[in-house]
Formats: C-alpha cells, sequence, structure tokens
C-alpha cells in the first residue's frame, strides 16, 4: 500500500481479543473471553485496520505506516465494575470517532445493522441501501446480502462499522 492509499483509506473502530481476532460486538467478546476477559479497543487505517483471516477478520501484525492508529487501549469486558469503561461503551466511543473522522475527510458512512436476529441491513449515510430476513431469504440469503454489500463497500474504501 502506497502512503497515499494509506492517508486516503477510511478510519475503522474495531474491537478484538489480545491476540487480534475481531468482534462485532462487546456481546461477542464477553462469549469468548467472558465477561471479566480482557480486549482491545482502537481506532486505525490502512496498513493498521483489520483484514481477511481465514475466513474472518483480524489486526494485521508487523510493521505498519505511522499515522494508521488513533489509538488503542486494553480495558476489561465489564470495565472492571466502572460501566463507562466498559468494552461496549468504549467501543460505541471508538465507532463515533471514526465515524468523525471519516466524515472530515469526507468518507462515506456505512453500516451493518441487526434490529434483531433474523433481519440484516446495511446503511450508507443512514440510508438503507440493502436488507434481508430469514423469512424470505433463509440463512445463506441474509449471509449473502451482508457480504456482497461488505465486499463492494470495502472495494470503493468506505470505512465498515458493524
Amino acid at each position: 500500500m502506497t502512503n497515499d492509499q494509506t492517508t486516503n483509506s477510511p478510519w475503522v473502530a474495531y474491537l478484538a481479543s489480545a491476540d487480534g481476532w475481531v468482534y462485532q460486538s462487546a456481546d461477542d467478546a464477553a462469549e469468548d473471553v467472558g465477561v471479566d476477559g480482557e480486549v482491545r479497543i482502537g481506532v486505525a487505517r490502512g496498513t493498521c485496520a483489520p483484514v481477511e483471516d481465514d475466513g474472518a477478520l483480524r489486526l494485521p501484525g508487523g510493521t505498519y505506516s505511522t499515522g494508521d492508529q488513533v489509538f488503542e487501549l486494553e480495558t476489561y469486558i465489564d470495565g472492571e465494575g466502572n460501566e463507562a469503561e466498559s468494552a461496549e461503551v468504549r467501543f460505541a466511543q471508538a465507532k463515533a470517532m471514526a465515524a468523525g473522522l471519516n466524515a472530515a475527510a469526507g468518507l462515506p458512512a456505512v453500516t451493518v445493522e441487526r434490529p434483531d436476529d433474523e433481519t440484516v441491513e446495511i446503511h450508507v449515510n443512514g440510508q438503507v441501501v440493502a436488507s434481508a430476513n430469514h423469512d424470505e431469504h433463509g440463512w445463506s440469503g441474509m449471509d449473502a446480502v451482508e457480504k456482497t454489500a461488505l465486499a463492494v463497500v470495502r472495494a470503493f474504501g468506505a470505512a465498515v462499522a458493524a
């Protein structure tokens, strides 16, 4: 990745395990590491942003370009009893920071929303651009809509917040 590609890539918020596997939510992380487990939360782009690894997202290892990470902190899922420092709150703050940085750079905001367990919606700047539900499309249809939308979004260099 050239320096120009790095500086023009979108900022993304991430919530990951200590060894770099990225979670979609604090609830997913809690299921994996437990409510007293430690996670990493940050905002990054380019060489520091999560990458596909064997069907999942993982933080890259090795060297990275200076300026590709705003911050990263290690915290506990439950915030050690302080809700304001919980992974859920810190991840929400990281998402807001990434959205603000992308808006300042004129990049579109893309989110994956799950209004319930059987529905997935893809939003671009707050508008629904794709959706699927289990009753009409089945699990594989929902998965296909999400994967296709995310692949297109990433190909255009937009930020994706799950």
